[in-house]
């Protein structure tokens, strides 16, 4: 998958992408050591591969876990709900991880939820301040949603797809639609 999407992009662009940002969601906190030996082992790989195929100086990385499964909660002044692009990364995150927290949404009624973000793997050579900016900014970039979502849009989108086709396909998509939000 890693590699067709790679070739269509060097299609159309005529060169690879110096920078890939992956956002993984869906992955309890006690299956990161897994998931890091297995998957995201396995992306380098094949990326590896794909641009020595093409004879191109390998890409940055990055590989962010979302987590909006949290019983955290985080208060302004003891009873208000933090602004829209709050982030704590210090204090309450872990010292042995790169991770950091975003409340990316306004709510109205109850308190809000932060999002958890866990960086697995980085050699994208973006300061923390910078993804946690990107990421709160992918948080805008939902189709049908004129304001912030609390994951960004393409984790958005790939959940809105996995559900389309697990309920209703029941099969892969065809090929012609590879490049259309059909499923929005």
């Amino acid at each position: 998958m890693i590699a067709k999407a790679l070739r269509q992009y060097q299609r159309e662009h005529q060169t690879l992408p110096t920078r890939i940002l992956f956002y993984r969601d869906g992955v309890s906190s006690g299956s990161l050591k897994q998931l890091f030996e297995y998957e995201v082992k396995d992306i380098v790989e094949k990326l590896d591969a794909e641009y020595k195929r093409a004879n191109a100086g390998q890409p940055s990385l990055a590989y962010v876990v979302v987590t909006k499964s949290m019983n955290v909660r985080f208060f302004q002044n003891g009873r208000q709900n933090p602004p829209p692009g709050t982030v704590v990364d210090d204090v309450v995150t872990l010292p042995e991880r790169y991770d950091f927290y975003l409340v990316s949404q306004k709510v109205n009624q109850g308190s809000v939820s932060p999002t958890s973000y866990n960086v697995l793997y980085s050699n994208i050579r973006l300061t923390p301040d910078q993804i946690q900016k990107l990421t709160y900014k992918m948080c805008h970039l939902y189709y049908n949603w004129s304001g912030t979502t609390r994951v960004p849009a393409v984790c958005q989108y790939a959940k809105k797809l996995a559900t389309l086709v697990g309920t209703n396909l029941h099969a892969i998509p065809q090929n012609a639609l590879e490049k259309k939000f059909y499923y929005l």
